[in-house]
C-alpha cells in the first residue's frame, strides 16, 4: 500500500458530457468515443456511455450537463483513498459526484450547475486545479 499524495493535482476538461444509459450493443455511437473524454461500461444487465454532450445518442435515460475533473497524475494502482479523498470533500459541499477510474487515473464527474462550487471546495481542500493542456504528473 502506497501513501496518498496530498495534495492532488486536479484538471477540469472543456465540455460537457452526459451519461447515458443503452438498449443495446447496436446504439453505441463508436463515433462518440473518438473525440476527447468518453467512457463504456457494460454488465449483463446495462451498457452505459459517457461521451460529450454533443453526440447524438439513441438511449433509453440520460442525464445531461456533467463536466469532469480528472486527477492529473498517473497514479500507482497501490495508491488507497484517491476517490475517498475528493468525494469526502465534495459530500460536504452536498456535489453529487459520477466517479470512475481508468487504468492510469481517476475521474470524477459533477453536474455543470455544481462545477463552481465544486472547484472551490476542492482548491480550499489544497488540490490545485487547473483547465486546459498540461502535463501529467506520475505518482
Amino acid at each position: 500500500m502506497s501513501v496518498l499524495p496530498n495534495p492532488l493535482p486536479l484538471k477540469v476538461l472543456d465540455g460537457e458530457y452526459a451519461v447515458h444509459k443503452l438498449a443495446e450493443w447496436q446504439d453505441v455511437p463508436l463515433h462518440a468515443m473518438q473525440s476527447g473524454f468518453s467512457s463504456l461500461v457494460v454488465m449483463n444487465e446495462e451498457i452505459t456511455l459517457i461521451c460529450p454532450a454533443t453526440v447524438a445518442v439513441k438511449a433509453t435515460h440520460s442525464s445531461n450537463s456533467w463536466r469532469v475533473i480528472r486527477v492529473d497524475a498517473l497514479l500507482d494502482h497501490s495508491l488507497v483513498g484517491v476517490l475517498a479523498g475528493i468525494s469526502s470533500v465534495l459530500a460536504e459541499e452536498k456535489v453529487s459526484i459520477f466517479a470512475l477510474s481508468s487504468w492510469e487515473t481517476d475521474y470524477i464527474l459533477v453536474q455543470s450547475d455544481q462545477l463552481d462550487l465544486a472547484c472551490r471546495a476542492l482548491e480550499i481542500a489544497g488540490h490545485p486545479l487547473s483547465i486546459g493542456p498540461n502535463s501529467v504528473k506520475i505518482f
